[in-house]
C-alpha cells in the first residue's frame, strides 16, 4: 500500500506548501519461520517555501499561500553567471521543483537522506529596488504572474516496511525504511560594473542570512523524517488487518508534526528576517 495526502497553508509572500501521494502496493511473502505478511510503501512530497522574506515588500504586496504539483527537479545544480556588461532581465523559473523520490527497495534499513546541491534562478540589477523587482517576477511561481517567495527548500518523504506475524491476528513492523530528498531554490545575482556602491555586501550579506535560514528548514526535515523511522521501529504489536492504517496515521502525524515545526520556525524567525535575510 503506498497512501499520500495533501496539505496547505496559508503563509506569508515568500510561503507555499505542498503535498502529493500516490496509490498502493500490498505483497505477501513467506520467509524462514515466520509469516511475513506484507510490504508497505509510501510516500510524501511537500515544497516548503517557508523561507525569508527579505525584500521586505509593503502589505500590499503579501499574497496567501496556494498549493501546486510537480515532479522532479530540472534546474542543472550549479549558480548561472553574468557578465558586467549592460544590465539584463531576468528569465521567468519554470523548471519543475519536486524531488524524486528515494528507491527504498534499493537501501538497507534505516535513514536515508539525500540532500541536493542548490538550485538557482538568475536576477539582474544595479540598485536594490529593481533585485527586488526581479524576485517577484523571476522567482518560482505557482500562480499569477507575481512570485509569492524568494527562496524554497523541498522535500519528499518516503516510507517502507514489512509486519510479520505475532500470533493469529497480531503483527509487528519489521525491516522499517526512511527516505527524505531535499532540495532548495535560491536566488543568484551578480553584480555589474555599474551596480550601486554597497549593493554587492548587502546581497551576500543576504544570501548568508537567506541560506542558514533555509539550512534551518533542511534539518527539521530531516530531523522529523529520523523520527518517523522512530516510530516505525517502536511501533507496538497491532492487530494485523489494522496495523497499515495504524502505522498510515502516525506517519501522517509525524509529517504534521514537522509542518508545524517549520510554522514555527518561520514564526520565530520572522521568516528569517531576525537572521538578517532582509535586502536593505
Amino acid at each position: 500500500m503506498v497512501g499520500s495526502r495533501v496539505n496547505k497553508a496559508p503563509k506569508k509572500w515568500t510561503s507555499f506548501r505542498t503535498v502529493i501521494g500516490a496509490s498502493g502496493l500490498f505483497a505477501v511473502v513467506f520467509g524462514g519461520l515466520l509469516y511475513l505478511a506484507g510490504l508497505q510503501l509510501a510516500s510524501t512530497y511537500r515544497a516548503q517555501t517557508v523561507s525569508a522574506d527579505p525584500l521586505k515588500l509593503p502589505k500590499s504586496h503579501i499574497v496567501a499561500a496556494v498549493s501546486t504539483t510537480s515532479s522532479t527537479l530540472e534546474q542543472p545544480h550549479t549558480a548561472p553567471t553574468q557578465g558586467t556588461g549592460s544590465v539584463q532581465t531576468c528569465v521567468p523559473y519554470t523548471a519543475s521543483l519536486a524531488p524524486s523520490q528515494i528507491n527504498l527497495t534499493t537501501h538497507h534499513d534505516g535513514l536515508t537522506k539525500v540532500i541536493d546541491t542548490p538550485n538557482f534562478y538568475q536576477i539582474y540589477g544595479n540598485d536594490a529596488a529593481t533585485l527586488r523587482a526581479e524576485v517577484r517576477r523571476c522567482a518560482p511561481k505557482s500562480t499569477g504572474d507575481t512570485a509569492q517567495y524568494t527562496a524554497q527548500t523541498i522535500y519528499r518523504i518516503s516510507w517502507q516496511y514489512s509486519y510479520v506475524h505475532d500470533s493469529a491476528s497480531m503483527c509487528h513492523v519489521i525491516h522499517a525504511k526512511v527516505g527524505v530528498h531535499i532540495g532548495q531554490i535560491l536566488p543568484f545575482w551578480q553584480p555589474t560594473t555599474t551596480a550601486n556602491a554597497g549593493l554587492s555586501g548587502d546581497w551576500q550579506a543576504f544570501m548568508t542570512a537567506l541560506t542558514t535560514h533555509e539550512n534551518g528548514h533542511t534539518a527539521l526535515d530531516a530531523q522529523y523524517a529520523q523520527t518517523l523511522l522512530d516510530d516505525l521501529n517502536g511501533f507496538p504489536s497491532t492487530a494485523c488487518d489494522q496495523l497499515p492504517g495504524a502505522v498510515q496515521y502516525v506517519a501522517n502525524n509525524d509529517i504534521g508534526m514537522l509542518d508545524q515545526a517549520n510554522d514555527n520556525y518561520d514564526s520565530s524567525t520572522d521568516h528569517g528576517a531576525t537572521q538578517g535575510a532582509i535586502l536593505p
